[in-house]
């Protein structure tokens, strides 16, 4: 380190100089980002465990990228590995929500899209309908089940409570190729 440049750790402040331990750090703000943030974490940050409640490793595209921007988290848990929204968005444009995950009672398995980007992957909107926790999500997901056995099917969020269980959803589906 250039003895001129002053640096500070990333998370308290510290001005880090060549006899203080610390880590280079690179991550992105969300997982659409090309850009990276870079900084500097000192060793009782990283043993505090800053580095984990700010940012995430994707299992799929190996980048760091944070967690989230304080409303939005930006990754999943998808059979026991973290994924960000990126490349789960990318996966369900290739190939729908997997049959097996529109089995539970819950609607999780959907996220926030942009109409224009499922248009542009070759998705029509089935039905646009409002769903309260219990039977209605039940049936949703009971229609989405078998509507996979023709169609790749996603569930695109359009108003969610904050909780989730319940607002506006819209079933989108596009013919599987044979």
């Amino acid at each position: 380190m250039d003895e001129k440049e002053k640096k500070e750790c990333y998370f308290c402040d510290k001005e880090i100089t060549n006899n203080i331990e610390h880590y280079d750090i690179s991550y992105h703000l969300n997982p659409w980002d090309e850009n990276t943030i870079d900084g500097i974490i000192c060793i009782d940050c990283s043993n505090s465990g800053y580095e984990s409640e700010s940012y995430f490793m994707c299992e799929t595209c190996n980048r760091n990228i944070a967690l989230s921007n304080g409303r939005t988290t930006w990754s999943r848990y998808i059979d026991e590995e973290i994924i960000c929204l990126k490349c789960l968005q990318e996966e369900y444009f290739e190939n729908g929500i997997p049959k097996d995950k529109l089995e539970s009672n819950s609607i999780n398995t959907g996220m926030f899209y942009d109409n224009s980007d499922l248009i542009e992957n070759g998705f029509t909107n089935k039905e646009t309908k409002f769903i309260r926790s219990g039977s209605s999500i039940t049936q949703t997901n009971e229609t989405c089940y078998k509507l996979s056995d023709k169609y790749k099917v996603i569930i695109a969020y359009e108003r969610l409570s904050i909780i989730g269980n319940e607002g506006t959803i819209s079933i989108w589906i596009k013919e599987k190729e044979d």
